[in-house]
């Protein structure tokens, strides 16, 4: 307990941008729980159940405790940590060793390297000791690709071109039309963020040497080569995509009321999004298109589409400056409300300035038919695509699970979306009020944490834009 509090002492100090995408002082201390070991076994033990009851009798931002599940997890484990999951702020997050597993060997780990996994950071998965990761080493707006591809390569309300010449939507006459323009515009984007970090990475391989660093890496050492220039075993480069629902939702919009039931043309459309959507009839039945997370095929099947579509493009980039591959990962920190600021209104109906989901997870209210059906969309994602890790915060009324059915119905639905290849889920169970109230009188719940994206805060430290993203996605009520 002592080490743990010690852990927590660690206070990042940010510039004014980076902490409004890593809102709530982020934390990278992780202990991993459970799991197996290099040859499969289960390794569960008597420390496991230790560090679960620490973490419920704590409670602190940091460190951040991940479970590792598995189909061999034992029953008394598996319950204890559902258990833990019912007590007040943040609970362990869980990951999914078959699905995790599998995508960490379709990227060139071993099998015996990737059984002996840890979620470092946020969610990213790596082989301990044997890796430079840099697994945050890029955050990418992936709505920016979209509103470029809908204004010829120019932000909605400029006319300054920063991303691809793409045609003007008067020429668009299918949906196709619509992909083709998001796909030149994303790769043009992400052409940019590679420049940039190949350039950063050269940098630290010749000004930033870390000596301490390679000294614990398998590789350095014998080679007598950084880590800084390819001396680790495993190499890579992490991007993670921020907006995912935003633009999946968007292009089922568009091909709803543009090609589909035809109540607008293109340019009427983005007419509309340059007007910021001011007519309320417009925004309320572009709001009203089926949207992921309510387990409806059509719409799911354009979030599998984005997130395949994003990482392709990722790992199209080649390789890093130290050999290894670029991974795509979904997690935002706090940038899903830093890059919806920046942002023009899009097809879906949100409004210029409004935030953007976090994580892999439907847009703040959109999941309206409850838990079973969001399970059901997020079992339709194939996230063996995404060996840097996504989060999924799901947001659940804790009254209704508190009941020893309650909590077995959860265990249960948890265990469904594990076997049907999920990856990860982290839980809030909060009640909406005492947020509100929190918000309003800080000193009423000075201690109120919560999880934020793949890492927990205290609601007292997040910006009030940041409060009132979390506020309005802390229930589930389908």
């Amino acid at each position: 307990g002592a080490f743990c509090v010690k852990i927590c002492e660690t206070i990042p100090v940010w510039s004014e941008t980076t902490g409004a995408m890593l809102g709530g002082m982020t934390s990278w201390e992780v202990i991993t729980i459970g799991g197996q070991d290099s040859e499969g076994n289960d390794a569960t033990n008597e420390l496991s159940f230790i560090m679960l009851e620490l973490a419920d009798e704590l409670r602190m931002r940091q460190p951040n405790f991940h479970v590792r599940i598995h189909e061999n997890t034992p029953k008394a484990f598996y319950d204890e940590v559902i258990r833990v999951n019912f007590g007040p702020g943040s609970a362990p997050a869980m990951y999914n060793d078959e699905t995790i597993i599998e995508s960490m060997m379709n990227v060139g780990y071993s099998l015996e390297d990737a059984r002996d996994y840890v979620a470092i950071g946020c969610v990213e998965p790596t082989a301990p000791g044997k890796t430079l990761g840099s697994t945050d080493a890029g955050m990418y707006n992936m709505a920016l690709a979209l509103e470029m591809a809908l204004n010829e390569g120019c932000q909605i309300g400029s006319g300054k071109l920063i991303g691809a010449q793409t045609p003007p939507v008067s020429s668009m006459t299918c949906m196709q039309d619509v992909l083709d323009a998001y796909d030149v515009q994303t790769k043009h984007q992400l052409a940019k963020l590679h420049r940039d970090l190949q350039a950063v990475e050269r940098f630290h391989a010749k000004h930033h040497p870390t000596p301490l660093t390679s000294a614990t890496l398998e590789g350095c050492l014998e080679q007598g080569v950084c880590s800084t220039q390819c001396g680790a075993k495993y190499n890579f480069s992490g991007i993670q995509g921020t907006g995912m629902a935003v633009v999946a939702h968007s292009p089922g919009a568009i091909e709803r009321a543009v090609f589909e039931v035809k109540w607008l043309t293109l340019e009427e459309l983005v007419a509309h999004l340059k007007d910021n959507l001011s007519d309320e009839v417009v925004r309320t039945r572009l709001e009203g298109i089926d949207k992921f997370g309510n387990d409806i095929p059509k719409a799911d099947a354009w979030m599998k589409w984005v997130g395949d579509h994003y990482s392709d493009s990722i790992h199209a980039l080649g390789k890093n400056t130290r050999g290894g591959q670029y991974l795509a990962g979904v997690y935002s920190n706090t940038s899903h409300t830093h890059f919806g600021s920046l942002t023009s209104a899009t097809p879906n109906g949100r409004r210029a300035g409004e935030t953007f989901a976090s994580g892999f997870a439907p847009e703040n209210g959109a999941d309206k038919r409850g838990t079973t059906a969001l399970l059901n969309s997020m079992n339709r994602i194939d996230y063996k695509k995404f060996a840097n890790g996504i989060n999924f915060n799901i947001k659940l009324d804790a009254s209704s699970y508190e009941c020893d059915d309650g909590k077995s119905a959860l265990g249960s639905m948890y265990k469904v979306y594990f076997k049907r290849h999920g990856m990860q889920v982290q839980a809030n169970m909060l009640d909406p009020k005492i947020l509100i109230e929190a918000r309003d009188n800080p000193e009423l719940h000075p201690n109120l944490l919560i999880r934020v994206s793949g890492y927990s805060a205290y609601f007292n430290d997040l910006s009030p834009e940041m409060q009132d993203e979390v506020i309005s996605r802390s229930s589930n009520r389908g």
